[in-house]
């Protein structure tokens, strides 16, 4: 069954399903391009690791106070033999605790036969990436200047709502020529023209764009449908099995938004949130 939504499904957005549909969209990617790739290119599906920092704060979960030497002797116990009694009935464990490894995954578009030429790179962010207290953010904005220091052209797929802005256009700039829920940035490798960098902005209750990924100097851009991927990848995953849509988004959606999605979802016969909660 294909996605209620006409363009991105903000429900896709919660963390249970974004890392699956992640994969599957890069992979998608992948497969969409060395469709329609002139033969001396090929679309690869490559990965980086980094280890993730949990930054929270750790607060003891035991209070350790002070006890005058009276109370044990008042209880005819002797300091001496309550620190006996406590070495022979703790046992201690030493645990490793090992970081947790995080794999993020994108798409190289390299020189058929020489897979050391990256033409173009196309990064679909993850909220790591977006987030000021996760590692992935300081990965991925380094691995970003790698890029932009290249002639390799960069394409940034940014499908989620929340978080930091992290593509490569000034955010400021962006601001200023108005609202949108997504977007697609592509910023031409150093070699070429980089006064003017394209941005797709992506409304909510719209398609997601048809791009154009540019190759080599004089060659044709190839053209890139992402939402005939996301149409692929949503069935191929059964999400609509997976999701419930009987209850709001996990990021926050406006009034007249959420209002839109109530709408939808009744038309595609689909339970609505109004009813699940009456």
């Amino acid at each position: 069954m294909p996605s209620p939504f006409p363009g991105m499904d903000p429900y896709i957005e919660d963390k249970r399903w974004w890392e699956v549909f992640h994969t599957a969209f890069i992979v998608g990617l992948m497969e969409r391009l060395n469709r329609s790739l002139p033969d001396q290119y090929v679309a690869s599906s490559e990965q980086r690791l980094y280890i993730e920092q949990h930054r929270r704060a750790i607060r003891p979960g035991v209070s350790i106070i002070a006890v005058p030497r009276s109370d044990f002797h008042g209880s005819g116990l002797a300091v001496a033999d309550a620190v006996d009694a406590v070495d022979d009935t703790e046992e201690m464990w030493e645990v490793e605790y090992i970081l947790p490894n995080v794999i993020e995954r994108f798409v190289r578009i390299i020189v058929a036969g020489d897979e050391s030429r990256v033409i173009a790179v196309i990064e679909l962010l993850s909220p790591a990436n977006k987030s000021a207290s996760s590692s992935g953010r300081e990965e991925y904005l380094n691995k970003q200047d790698e890029v932009l220091s290249s002639d390799t052209h960069l394409v940034e797929i940014d499908l989620l709502r929340e978080g930091l802005p992290t593509v490569a256009a000034p955010p400021g700039e962006l601001s200023r020529r108005g609202r949108c829920d997504y977007l697609v940035c592509l910023i031409p490798g150093r070699s070429s023209d980089r006064r003017f960098q394209t941005v797709w902005p992506i409304q909510l209750r719209r398609k997601l764009p048809r791009v154009r990924i540019p190759l080599g100097p004089g060659e044709s851009p190839v053209p890139l449908d992402l939402q005939s991927v996301f149409n692929e990848v949503y069935e191929k995953t059964a999400f609509v099995k997976r999701i419930d849509y009987q209850v709001p988004p996990v990021v926050p959606l406006s009034r007249a938004d959420a209002d839109w999605i109530e709408d939808l979802l009744v038309a595609r016969g689909l339970q609505s949130m109004k009813s699940a909660q009456e």
